[in-house]
């Protein structure tokens, strides 16, 4: 040991030709005797070096720099399934410049498992977050709360991270359409004292207009005749799409059309009433004179059967007691 080193081999005089392979292993080389400047370009690569001779304990922290491996020299043929884990690398991976991750025009999934734990999936700038996907399935938009979804009580909420009270659940902001519809509704509940309110522009000031509210499930119809003599609605015999062929469609009159309400006016100095004909289908105007008659119909909804005046599945103390209100 130690009778031939390299201070006894005049540089060049061995090639790679005069060693036979296995002659020289890596037990044979001290630690420091081979330095960078040793080898020239090129002179080692993956040809020369068998599978899993290098390991990742033999290569010291920061040894290998970005620049000292050429593009494309490591890619996913070179690194097997499950070799490379985030527990590789230190606690923040951050990416210098603008980076794609292209899957080309294959149909793969890009999966980000974070497999066991209760660790959170957060996408944020400079620190501040601007998503977050929660271990419990919830998602979070935006840092001030401007979405959020609530997977366990299947809620969204806007301006809240708790939405109640239904599925999407607003605070502290308005539903602007645009101009566009809502289609579709089965029921809007508003708070109480709440307010439906088509504005109308009268010259350079803008009117509020409030829709009448009504207990129980009606609906309504007016309109004017004029009496000659008796004067008869045969709904029998009204024009299709008409508005009294219309509200005799949609409500329910009951069995003696004991469900119909009738208000008349007359507009002369006189009297007017009314004969209901269930049987006939037939609803007869009287009056003492000739003259316009205003006329309002009232009837139960179609679905009025189904319904009741209690408002289930609210909670009471989100709503001021009319009760308390009458005592004052």
């Amino acid at each position: 040991p130690s009778s031939v080193n390299t201070t006894h081999i005049v540089i060049d005089t061995i090639l790679a030709g005069d060693i036979a392979t296995g002659a020289v292993t890596t037990a044979e080389i001290l630690d420091g005797t081979i330095l960078d400047d040793d080898i020239a370009a090129s002179q080692i690569n993956t040809t020369h070096i068998l599978d899993s001779t290098i390991l990742t304990g033999d290569i010291a922290e920061g040894t290998i720099l970005a620049g000292d491996l050429a593009p494309s020299a490591i890619n996913n043929t070179h690194v097997l399934d499950n070799t490379l884990d985030f527990l590789d690398f230190a606690a923040d991976l951050d990416l210098d410049e603008s980076t794609n991750i292209d899957f080309g025009a294959s149909t793969f999934n890009f999966i980000l498992d974070l497999e066991t734990g209760t660790g959170d999936f957060i996408i944020q700038d400079a620190g501040t977050m601007f998503a977050q996907f929660y271990d419990s399935g919830d998602v979070q938009l935006g840092n001030g709360n401007e979405l959020y979804v609530n997977t366990s009580a299947n809620a969204v909420g806007i301006g809240t991270t708790t939405p109640t009270g239904g599925i999407l659940n607003l605070v502290g902001g308005n539903l602007n359409m645009s101009g566009n519809n809502i289609t579709d509704l089965f029921k809007v509940t508003f708070k109480t004292g709440g307010e439906v309110d088509p504005p109308y522009r009268v010259g350079d000031t803008v009117y509020a207009t409030y829709a009448p509210f009504m207990v129980g499930v009606k609906e309504e119809v007016t309109g004017t005749i004029m009496l000659k003599s008796d004067y008869i609605i045969d709904f029998n015999k009204l024009e299709v799409g008409s508005d009294l062929w219309l509200f005799n469609k949609v409500t329910d009159f009951g069995e003696n059309w004991e469900n119909l309400q009738v208000i008349l006016t007359p507009g002369f100095d006189g009297r007017v009433w009314y004969e209901k004909n269930p049987n006939a289908k037939t609803l007869t105007v009287h009056g003492t004179q000739a003259g316009e008659v205003s006329y309002r119909m009232t009837a139960n909804g179609f679905t009025w059967g189904n319904r009741n005046n209690v408002a289930a599945g609210l909670n009471a103390s989100n709503y001021p007691d009319m009760a308390e209100r009458l005592k004052k």
